[in-house]
C-alpha cells in the first residue's frame, strides 16, 4: 500500500511605527495525505491588518479537497471552500464543487493542469438585503494551475479559479514566486487578486493582496 503526506506553513508579519502605526499578519497552512490513488488535502489562510490600533482587515479561508487519480492523465476531485471577510457585506460564502481534471502541459520543468465541473454556492449576508438574508446558486468552475521550475532553487506558481453563476462570477488568481533558502525553508512573494462581478452594496469588486512570507515544509 502506497502512502505519503506533505505539510507546509507560511507566515508573514509587517509592523511600522512613527506617524502611522500599522501591523499586518498573513498566515497559511496546508496539509495533504495520499493513500494509493486518493489524496485528501486541506488549507487554511488568514490575514489581519491594523492601523493606529484600529482593525482594517480580517479575512480567513478554509478549504478541503478530495482527489482521485483514475490514470496518469485523468483525475476527479471535489472541494469545499468557505471564505469570510469581516469587512464585506457577507457573513460568509461557501462553495462546493465536483470536477474533472487533467494536465495539458507536462515537461521536466513545467506542468499546467486544468479542471472543470459544476458546483453550488451559498452566500450568507451580514444584514438582510431586500428582505433576504442569504442567496443560493448553481455555479460552474473552471480552474488552472501552472507550476514552473525556474532554477534549482526558484519556483513560479500561477493558479486561477473562476466560479460562474447566474448572480455572480467570482474569480481568484494567485501568482507566486518561491526561492529556497534552506532545505525546508523558502521565501515566497505572492500577489492574489479576487474579483466579484456583482458585489453587494459598497463592497469593492476587486480585492488585491501582496505578501512576502517565509514557507516551511515538512
Amino acid at each position: 500500500e502506497s502512502r505519503c503526506w506533505e505539510a507546509g506553513a507560511e507566515l508573514g508579519w509587517v509592523s511600522t511605527g512613527g506617524n502611522s502605526e500599522t501591523s499586518s499578519l498573513n498566515a497559511k497552512f496546508r496539509y495533504s495525505r495520499t493513500v494509493e490513488k486518493t489524496t485528501l488535502s486541506s488549507r487554511l489562510e488568514t490575514i489581519r491588518t491594523e492601523e493606529n490600533e484600529t482593525e482594517t482587515a480580517n479575512k480567513y479561508l478554509v478549504e478541503v479537497g478530495l482527489k482521485w487519480q483514475s490514470s496518469d492523465k485523468h483525475y476527479l476531485l471535489g472541494t469545499l471552500l468557505q471564505e469570510d471577510d469581516k469587512f464585506s457585506q457577507y457573513d460568509y460564502q461557501t462553495t462546493a464543487t465536483l470536477g474533472y481534471g487533467r494536465p495539458i502541459l507536462q515537461t521536466d520543468k513545467h506542468q499546467l493542469d486544468i479542471t472543470l465541473g459544476p458546483g453550488f454556492r451559498y452566500s450568507k449576508f451580514s444584514t438582510a438585503i431586500a428582505g433576504e438574508t442569504s442567496d443560493e446558486e448553481v455555479v460552474f468552475r473552471l480552474g488552472g494551475t501552472l507550476n514552473s521550475q525556474l532554477s534549482k532553487t526558484a519556483t513560479f506558481t500561477q493558479t486561477l479559479t473562476i466560479d460562474a453563476g447566474e448572480e455572480q462570477t467570482i474569480s481568484k488568481s494567485e501568482s507566486a514566486l518561491s526561492s529556497q533558502v534552506a532545505d525546508q525553508l523558502a521565501m515566497k512573494t505572492s500577489i492574489t487578486i479576487r474579483h466579484n462581478s456583482d458585489p453587494l452594496l459598497d463592497d469593492a469588486s476587486t480585492d488585491r493582496e501582496t505578501s512576502v512570507t517565509l514557507v516551511y515544509t515538512w
